[in-house]
């Protein structure tokens, strides 16, 4: 019930926030919106993302894209939510410092019979989970469900921060443990900045 009500508040700060930043945008000089991708098998189109650019690296047929994950270092299926991913892991590497090193993408947990997979999850030096980062394809709204996946993970791994982003928009937030409270933050905060 608490869980309940937890996500709930934070589905009503969510929503204010997002009122408040609705038009915030990254700094230009890490933007170039005129970059994307669109792939003519008519099945999938890859905009241009609220996400710095990087050299991305694809292969494969129009049916089967690949793009390459360069945590996993290896090719991937090519979905808008994987987009998404190799986008944000690259800002989060190259313009706020998290050391690739201790980020993993689809980390696997389980929560009883049931598996799941977070999307990323980045480590302090000691290895102790920081940050749970759920993504999301750019055509999908943030709402309260993403934020009750985000949570039923960290349930688990019991982070400080929480992260959801479909590209466009992102949202992060601090979980205070003492009296279970989600507070969001108006930025991403630098990894220098949390460890």
């Amino acid at each position: 019930m608490i869980v309940i009500s937890i996500v709930v508040s934070l589905f009503v700060q969510l929503k204010m926030l997002s009122l408040q930043l609705k038009n915030r945008r990254l700094p230009q000089h890490l933007l170039n919106r005129n970059w994307y991708y669109i792939l003519s098998s008519g099945e999938m189109e890859l905009t241009a993302l609220n996400l710095p650019r990087y050299e991305v690296r694809l292969r494969g047929s129009q049916e089967r894209p690949q793009i390459f994950d360069f945590l996993r270092r290896r090719y991937v299926a090519l979905t808008p939510e994987e987009w998404v991913r190799q986008h944000f892991v690259h800002y989060l590497a190259e313009q706020l410092g998290y050391p690739p090193s201790l980020m993993a993408n689809e980390v696997a947990l389980q929560m009883g019979e049931k598996r799941l997979r977070a999307d990323t999850v980045i480590y302090t030096r000691t290895l102790q989970p920081l940050m749970i980062v759920e993504y999301k394809a750019p055509v999908v709204k943030i709402t309260e469900r993403v934020f009750e996946q985000a949570s039923a993970y960290n349930r688990l791994l019991r982070v400080p921060y929480i992260v959801v982003s479909n590209g466009l928009e992102h949202f992060c937030c601090c979980f205070n443990e003492q009296d279970c409270s989600y507070s969001f933050l108006k930025d991403i905060p630098a990894f220098k900045d949390i460890i």
